[in-house]
């Protein structure tokens, strides 16, 4: 739900004659509204987090792996560039 439309419905609720239903309205509104902010915000990162993961993949992998990763999640996508890392790295010493 947009802002424009929360805003629209808090309007229309606040139209109505005052009562604790009113209100409860307007409360189940902006809790709705709220919830819907953070699914797009954790998408939104989501997809951010893919291309920075991807970014990185680049500089490790052929293009033919990296189209292959943007279709896998990102603790894969992190898993996979994590072993590549550490192969290029070598065996690390002891010590």
């Amino acid at each position: 739900m947009s802002d424009e439309e929360l805003d629209a419905l808090q309007e229309e609720f606040q139209r109505l004659p005052p009562s604790p239903y009113r209100d409860h309205l307007i409360r189940c509104a902006k809790r709705q509204g709220r919830k819907e902010g953070r699914q797009e915000g954790r998408q939104e990162g989501r997809q951010e987090g893919q291309e920075a993961l991807l970014n990185v993949a680049a500089n490790l992998m052929t293009p033919s792996e990296v189209a292959s990763l943007a279709t896998r999640s990102l603790g894969e996508i992190a898993a996979e560039i994590a072993a590549r890392v550490s192969a290029l790295a070598g065996p690390q010493p002891q010590g």
